[in-house]
């Protein structure tokens, strides 16, 4: 196959590829020599998911066996 693809169409697949576990973001650097840094600081930002993006994790009340779903909210409990 030739042609080209857009990388405006390649950096949101990923970005599913990865909060799907079916690919794992790789960046190499030195952070003696600040190298890769600013590109690995951009990669977790493109490709990594936000609290919103992933399911609730699940806590258990303490003293109890009762299970509950932590949600990723700025104005819910601290946890």
């Amino acid at each position: 196959a030739t042609g080209t693809m857009e990388w405006s169409h390649v950096k949101p697949a990923l970005r599913r590829a990865t909060i799907a576990n079916l690919v794992v973001p790789v960046f190499v650097g030195s952070s003696f020599r600040n190298k890769g840094i600013q590109p690995l600081l951009d990669g977790i930002i493109d490709y990594l998911p936000s609290p919103l993006d992933v399911k609730p994790a699940v806590g258990k009340i303490p003293g109890t066996d009762e299970k509950v779903d932590v949600m990723s909210d700025v104005s819910g409990p601290l946890v």
